[in-house]
């Protein structure tokens, strides 16, 4: 995806991506903190600044891939076949995974977070928000950047999986491992595919199982 690029080309390219990505955070924060300050109980929706973060992300990305020529979901025509085996492998995983954490009762400070923004909300908001505009926003900054920085696959493989688990937040090893194996398989579906399109399918299908057994649970 950019692989047309020359390496100075790339840097400026991902200092746009940064920038980009810090002003997303700055508008939406400033957006609902303005907002709480006019509402009488003054209560900061922080679910909805980050659904608002991510929305700007994905404006301010999709925008400069086309300032370079990059048409993003511009990608080969999927098969069905490659759909539903995407489909069916993302949510074995995500009952696997499911089962081994609730089997050992594992949690991550990240979900527990997350669990107490979504306290409250319409379910249909939180599918929304969390199993589509999320793993969009995701999918594009991890896969669609960070997967294609160098020419060497194995290296944007590691780095992908890499910033994917540590922008979850991880706070020990525990933590670490089930945002590791989901960006394994997330980046394992662009690179085994080629289609971005696939790993956003594989990273919503993952989200939408998980926030259907959030809200059935509380």
């Amino acid at each position: 995806m950019l692989k047309n690029l020359s390496k100075k080309q790339r840097i400026i390219f991902v200092c746009y991506i940064i920038v980009a990505f810090f002003i997303t955070q700055f508008i939406a924060g400033f957006v609902f903190g303005v907002v709480s300050a006019l509402k009488d109980d003054g209560n900061l929706d922080t679910y909805s600044i980050l659904i608002l973060s991510n929305l700007l992300n994905i404006f301010f990305i999709k925008n400069i891939f086309s300032k370079y020529g990059i048409n993003i979901f511009k990608d080969k025509k999927n098969k069905l076949l490659e759909i539903l085996v995407v489909i069916i492998i993302s949510a074995i995983f995500n009952i696997s995974l499911g089962f081994i954490i609730n089997y050992f009762k594992l949690s991550t400070s990240n979900q527990e977070a997350l669990e107490i923004m979504m306290q409250g909300k319409n379910i249909v908001y939180i599918i929304i928000g969390s199993a589509v505009i999320v793993p969009i926003a995701e999918e594009l900054l991890f896969r669609g950047v960070f997967a294609n920085l160098f020419s060497n696959k194995k290296i944007n493989f590691i780095i992908s999986v890499l910033f994917f688990t540590i922008m979850h937040g991880p706070k020990n090893i525990i933590e670490f491992i089930p945002y590791f194996l989901m960006g394994i398989l997330f980046t394992g579906t662009y690179f085994y595919t080629g289609s971005l399109k696939l790993a956003m399918l594989a990273h919503i299908v993952n989200n939408f199982l998980a926030m259907l057994s959030f809200y059935f649970k509380n």
